[in-house]
């Protein structure tokens, strides 16, 4: 059996931030937008549903819905 190892990289911060919106790319639109005002805005709960035009029920609904 193989153990998990615990490994640090140094990682650039600007290829990581490159990496991490080429990801977003395949998000669609809602998603996208909803990770950019997290990520850039540091919306969250109440906020970011404000900033959606949606209620907070319906963020966290929409989320459980696409995990499951």
């Amino acid at each position: 059996m193989i153990e998990a190892m615990d490994v640090e990289v140094d990682v650039d911060p600007d290829v990581l931030s490159a990496l991490l919106w080429e990801a977003a790319a395949g998000l669609n639109e809602s998603e996208r937008a909803m990770l950019e005002l997290t990520l850039r805005d540091g919306l969250e709960g109440d906020e970011l549903a404000l900033a959606m035009g949606a209620s907070l029920h319906h963020v966290v609904a929409s989320r459980m819905r696409q995990s499951l």
